[in-house]
């Protein structure tokens, strides 16, 4: 059944490229530059250095500091600790191939991986703050109030949701040394960690191109402009809802909670990433789309609620 609605799903989408030419052209031309000067630039030198951190195994130098309000907070070890900070600052996908890449590692367990993954995926600071915020809704004197929400309620949700039992076990995993770690920084370690980081990022173009093709059809043939058209658009991949939901006559108590759920969510764009990013882990998608499902759920009634009672 899975196979065949795979199967009917691509024939659909060729179908698609074949009647609306124009759009898919205009779509995938969007999804090119969006990749080619925003996601190349800001997220492989990031990959890069990740890869690096990895290999060298240079991660408690990291989070000497964070890692032990992390492990009271969260019953995290070191590892997980990374893991978090990382994908906080990094943006979509990097806090998922961070933990993949811990896993694959043998440094977290499948329990600890499924906890964080859902926590430690979301939107870079750089595209809250630069594009959703200032560019497109045009309301940075609510920066500081948005960014509290959308890195505040997974970072609640994870204290509210942490592994019910003693931390002591996780971070004596976490800490235990890897095995045929290199001593230092080689032209094999450097070959090895930027092809890894070329193949991560043409993976991401090719994804970010497709939803992008997907994105611009949804504009273009939803013409009765609602709120759930723009959510719908947002829904499908994150960068054009935004646009959409900033340029819309929208009322901004409005535009906000819309524009803050789907970057919490991070799209169906966002859980394709994610799930390219896992594959081949014990990892569950399934977990990371309930929890980022919940997460947006709560961002949306929090925002919402700012809205009402600060926005006049």
């Amino acid at each position: 059944m899975k196979k065949k609605f795979l199967i009917a799903a691509v024939f659909a989408f060729f179908l698609l490229l074949l009647c609306f030419p124009q759009e898919a052209l205009e779509g995938s031309s969007n999804g090119l530059l969006l990749w080619f000067h925003t996601v190349l630039p800001t997220l492989l030198p990031f990959i890069i250095l990740t890869n690096f951190i990895l290999k060298l195994d240079a991660v408690h130098i990291l989070c000497r500091f964070a890692e032990p309000v992390c492990r009271r907070l969260f019953s995290i070890g070191t590892y997980g600790c990374y893991a978090l900070i990382t994908g906080l600052l990094c943006g979509y996908p990097m806090g998922a191939k961070i933990t993949a890449d811990l896993i694959r590692e043998n440094r977290l367990s499948t329990e600890e991986s499924n906890y964080l993954l859902g926590i430690c995926n979301n939107a870079s600071p750089m595209f809250l703050v630069g594009y959703v915020i200032t560019q497109s809704l045009q309301c940075p004197e609510h920066k500081t109030a948005l960014l509290l929400i959308v890195y505040g309620t997974p970072l609640l949700y994870a204290i509210c949701t942490k592994p019910n039992r003693h931390s002591a076990q996780i971070i004596q995993n976490s800490l235990q040394a890897p095995a045929n770690k290199k001593n230092g920084l080689t032209f094999r370690i450097i070959d090895e960690s930027i092809m890894n980081g070329f193949e991560t990022i043409t993976r991401l173009g090719g994804y970010i191109i497709l939803f992008a093709i997907i994105a611009k059809m949804a504009t273009v043939r939803l013409h009765t402009v609602t709120i759930l058209n723009h959510f719908l658009i947002g829904f499908i991949e994150i960068t054009n809802g935004v646009h959409s939901i900033g340029s819309s006559a929208l009322d901004i108590k409005w535009k906000i909670p819309l524009a803050v759920s789907i970057v919490t969510f991070g799209g169906l764009s966002g859980l394709a990433q994610t799930k390219s990013m896992i594959q081949g882990t014990s990892l569950s998608i399934r977990r990371y789309l309930l929890t980022k499902l919940k997460l947006a759920g709560i961002s949306l009634l929090l925002s919402a609620l700012y809205c009402q009672l600060f926005i006049a």
